[in-house]
């Protein structure tokens, strides 16, 4: 049951069991309850942080030019189609839906994505902030003309935006950019209404049912804060049909096991939903599962990777497993000696909190660029061949260290690797854990190469992953330079989001070829499901939409 429970949540199909029920069958409530851990922190799309329970929500309220589907391809949301682009790829035509309509009745316009677009990045705290740095920020509208002067504040709007009419977009780039389509179903871009914003406040107006205005199927129509939330489908909504529900019940409960309750005295219909990235840590799942343990038993329990992965980061800038020392090879060889099922079975607990990353790569199953199962990443032979090759006397690598931090599941996994290393190379490796809060070691010729490190995978975006970790601001961690590596990300850059795919996969497999990095393991998400909802999942960065789901009698 737990396989097949996998595969449906990877599809983002319906979860809890296939769907053949017929009208008839359906609850005459159709009110779904759910618990989060905590209450929302900020759902303006513009200084929204990337962490559930925000984002999960707010994928229900508003909306963009084009959205993500179940399969994380690009879909038209209110944009008819995809753009006209020029021949010179710098000027992009949006046509609008001529019915989309915000939540309160106003029209969607050309000129409330001009204000929405030039508003993210005029704000101090603007666009999606990274989830491992609150601070930084991911400037994807940059590619827009006239983009440095309103971050800068020269400007309080961007030149390559532009209205020709209220159903007609017109944006210009500074340079081609075929990826950004993608990055227009990203929350940043979502639109607003303007004149709500001003009425209500800048940063007061999303906290109100009143003020909550947006253009997806779902309006607030109460809130408690830091008790309870409600949601109902919006009345006559533009899109189509809004599904089955008539009301979503939130409820802030911090604590796990009192969720697991909750769900068994049937007050929650879900536990774990708009909570991807959340349930990710031991100390957290060991008791919720164990809590839950009849349902698990029953099948009710769903799970599959999601958000972030674990790796090994090189020291790729100095030392002797730097591209300046031709460290290629060593660093082949210690990738090429980690059972990674291994390290899973002993970094993952009980609770399973993880997988084995089959491919090795950075991105999750499910998402654009994924390696697929490779399966032949260990070959201890062939790493000992290389690394005797490389280092016939040991002294390149003599006195390595791994840093890591005192976290369990990363200090687990850099003292099973460790081990493996011992065994199949002959290498021996100090462990040295950090301080709480304390940064990877400074780029210098020091013994610490190796560092557990990870990814936290929030957004669908291949190009920004790669290009963020090894080409641009890498640091000695991440400072990877490779001719054939960049000129396959700049061929993707060119191409539209459904033509990049083969690019991405070579660049891809390419970083774990080369071993500029060890994809270790996969973390992965969990979600309670009762028997009787239909709908209900996630997948690799998403939970499915609320208006695919329905509470069947019971």
């Amino acid at each position: 049951m737990l396989h097949k429970a996998l595969i449906c949540v990877l599809l983002l199909s319906a979860c809890a069991q296939p769907d053949g029920s017929s009208a008839a069958e359906l609850s005459n409530a159709q009110t779904l309850s759910f618990p989060i851990q905590k209450d929302l922190q900020d759902l303006d799309p513009a200084t929204m942080g990337i962490l559930a329970p925000d984002l999960g929500i707010a994928r229900n309220i508003f909306g963009g030019l084009y959205q993500f589907d179940a399969a994380l391809k690009v879909v038209p949301d209110i944009a008819v189609g995809p753009p006209d682009i020029s021949a010179d790829g710098l000027t992009y035509t949006f046509h609008l839906r001529r019915d989309a309509r915000f939540s309160n009745g106003d029209p969607v316009t050309a000129s409330n994505f001009v204000y929405s677009w030039n508003r993210v990045e005029s704000l101090a705290s603007s666009s999606l902030r990274l989830i491992a740095n609150p601070a930084q920020t991911f400037p994807l509208l940059e590619v827009v003309k006239g983009y440095d002067d309103v971050r800068i504040g020269r400007s309080k709007s961007m030149v390559g935006l532009a209205a020709l009419d209220d159903h007609t977009l017109i944006v210009t780039l500074s340079r081609p950019a075929g990826y950004w389509l993608a990055e227009l179903a990203l929350p940043y871009t979502w639109v607003l209404d303007e004149r709500v914003i001003r009425s209500r406040g800048e940063e007061t107006w999303w906290t109100t049912p009143e003020g909550l205005v947006g253009t997806g199927p779902f309006r607030m129509t109460s809130r408690a804060p830091g008790q309870s939330l409600e949601f109902a489908p919006v009345d006559n909504w533009w899109g189509g049909s809004t599904g089955h529900l008539k009301k979503m019940r939130v409820e802030i409960v911090p604590d796990l096991t009192e969720q697991v309750a909750g769900y068994r005295n049937a007050r929650y219909d879900v536990v774990g939903a708009a909570e991807a990235g959340q349930l990710v840590h031991e100390e957290d799942l060991t008791p919720f599962l164990a809590a839950a343990s009849d349902e698990v038993r029953r099948g009710e329990l769903f799970t599959g990777p999601a958000w972030s992965n674990r790796t090994l980061s090189f020291n790729v800038v100095s030392g002797p497993l730097s591209q300046a020392e031709d460290g290629q090879k060593g660093r082949q060889a210690l990738s090429l000696a980690i059972d990674r099922q291994k390290v899973a079975d002993a970094v993952c607990g009980t609770a399973k909190i993880c997988a084995a990353a089959a491919s090795g790569g950075i991105l999750l199953p499910g998402m654009s660029g994924y390696l697929g199962d490779k399966g032949d990443l260990y070959r201890p032979r062939e790493a000992k061949s290389l690394l005797q090759a490389w280092d016939p006397d040991g002294s390149k690598l003599k006195g390595l260290k791994i840093a890591t931090s005192s976290r369990p599941p990363f200090l687990r996994m850099a003292e099973n690797v460790r081990n493996q290393w011992a065994t199949n190379l002959g290498v021996h490796a100090d462990v040295e854990v950090l301080q709480a809060n304390a940064t990877l070691p400074s780029c210098g010729n020091r013994p610490e190469s190796v560092a557990v490190n990870g990814y936290i995978l929030p957004f669908d975006e291949p190009r920004f992953w790669y290009r963020s970790q090894f080409v641009a601001g890498g640091g000695c961690w991440g400072g990877y330079q490779n001719a054939s590596f960049e000129a396959l990300l700049n061929t993707a850059d060119l191409q539209q989001p459904s033509q990049a795919g083969d690019a991405y996969v070579k660049a891809g497999r390419l970083l774990v070829d080369d071993a500029a990095f060890v994809g270790v393991l996969y973390t992965k998400r969990f979600m309670l499901i009762k028997p009787y909802i239909r709908g209900a999942g996630f997948n690799a960065v998403y939970d499915g939409p609320w208006s695919e789901i329905k509470i069947l009698k019971h």
